[in-house]
């Protein structure tokens, strides 16, 4: 999986496309029980060179998920709202 983000990611950026890497918002307590996150995202960020910012836990409202992995249409919107504000999106 690494070395396909690694190619994905350079590929990418040969076009000329500013590449952003993002950990989305998981279910509250679904979040506090993935083990390697941490470990995934450094693995990221070593084989492709890019920082990863990592926005697991950055929505508390269970009602702003589909399910356990996925934003809803709220949980969505705030997630764009946060990156906007952190300058991951124009």
């Amino acid at each position: 999986m690494l070395q396909q983000l690694r190619e994905i990611c350079a590929e990418a950026q040969t076009r000329g496309v500013d590449v952003r890497l993002v950990i989305s918002p998981y279910f509250p307590q679904f979040a506090q029980n993935v083990a390697n996150l941490d470990a995934l995202k450094k693995a990221a960020e070593q084989a492709t060179g890019l920082s990863v910012t990592d926005y697991s836990r950055s929505l508390s409202d269970p009602s702003a998920f589909g399910d356990f992995m996925h934003p809803n249409i709220k949980g969505s919107k705030s997630f764009v709202d946060l990156m906007k504000n952190d300058g991951v999106l124009p």
